[in-house]
């Protein structure tokens, strides 16, 4: 895959809402609605509280209100064989890992899609009943995974790292020394550092994004950590299953709602963590 050529778009100057947030949007007059088959939907804010007691907030656009059928929506994502692969070169040639997430990564970049949206009170009592143009790919647009995709293309590219033939998302570049090579592999926001000189190509990466926590351990820590804040005391076994256990004649009751959806969030941890490695869990997990 070439890398993709960088659209330049000038946007303009945040809106400043109540209570200090910046929203990467512009603000016009009532009734001004745009050319160009602009399409209208719904923002809202959700706060949350991480298990680390962190705060989070993200602006959220109604993506399920819009229409992108003109719109190219796919974003790839790392093979987990690539992911299994850089672990069997990284032992064989001694290589440093580095993993991490990119912090706020879709409102890095623009939107392609044509979205509006009538501004309440939370804009300001100057600004209620204006129409407020969405500039940034806004979490909750279909699009912004693809348009994050492209931007995090064309930064790797200007490092110098070329996409594989087998899997577009595991990138490549020729050590310094000669002798070796440097990898990188993307899943959406995350990736993963393969190389002899792994903090001097974190360093490039930080020097454009804003990076969350960095090393290969952090991650299955983080993964720990919200397995114990979700259900407690964790019991430590030898083996994958308890001797004695029969899973075939399981007869406890059937998930309520919410212990469901933890369900679904343990299983997407697992999936992370075997991805970034730990393979020895896969059977346990299955």
């Amino acid at each position: 895959m070439e890398c993709a050529k960088k659209k330049k778009r000038r946007g303009p100057r945040p809106t400043v809402l109540k209570y200090g947030i910046d929203v990467p949007c512009n603000v016009v007059h009532a009734g001004d609605i745009p050319e160009g088959n602009y399409q209208l939907t719904m923002l809202h804010m959700i706060f949350d509280i991480k298990q680390d007691l962190h705060q989070k907030t993200h602006l959220v656009a109604g993506g399920h209100l819009m229409d992108v059928l003109d719109n190219e929506v796919y974003s790839s994502t790392v093979k987990g064989i690539s992911v299994k692969l850089l672990h069997v070169i990284t032992c064989s040639e001694k290589l440093d890992v580095l993993c991490s997430d990119i912090g706020n990564a879709y409102v890095n970049v623009y939107t392609t899609e044509k979205v509006y949206v009538k501004a309440g009170l939370e804009f300001g009592e100057e600004n209620i009943g204006k129409i407020v143009v969405i500039w940034r790919a806004l979490y909750g647009l279909a699009t912004s995974s693809a348009r994050f995709h492209d931007h995090l293309v064309d930064t790797l590219c200007s490092m110098d790292f070329q996409s594989t033939r087998f899997d577009r998302d595991v990138r490549i570049h020729y050590s310094e020394d000669g002798e070796s090579y440097k990898y990188m592999c993307t899943h959406v926001d995350d990736f993963c550092i393969f190389s002899k000189s792994a903090q001097m190509v974190m360093k490039q990466v930080q020097s454009v994004y804003t990076v969350n926590s960095v090393g290969a351990s952090d991650y299955y820590l983080e993964a720990v950590s919200s397995i114990k804040w979700m259900f407690g005391k964790l019991l430590k076994h030898e083996i994958p299953m308890v001797s004695g256990d029969h899973p075939e004649e399981e007869d406890s009751t059937i998930l309520d709602d919410s212990d469901h959806q933890k369900y679904q969030m343990l299983l997407g941890m697992f999936n992370l963590v075997v991805v970034l490695g730990r393979l020895d869990i896969t059977y346990v997990q299955g």
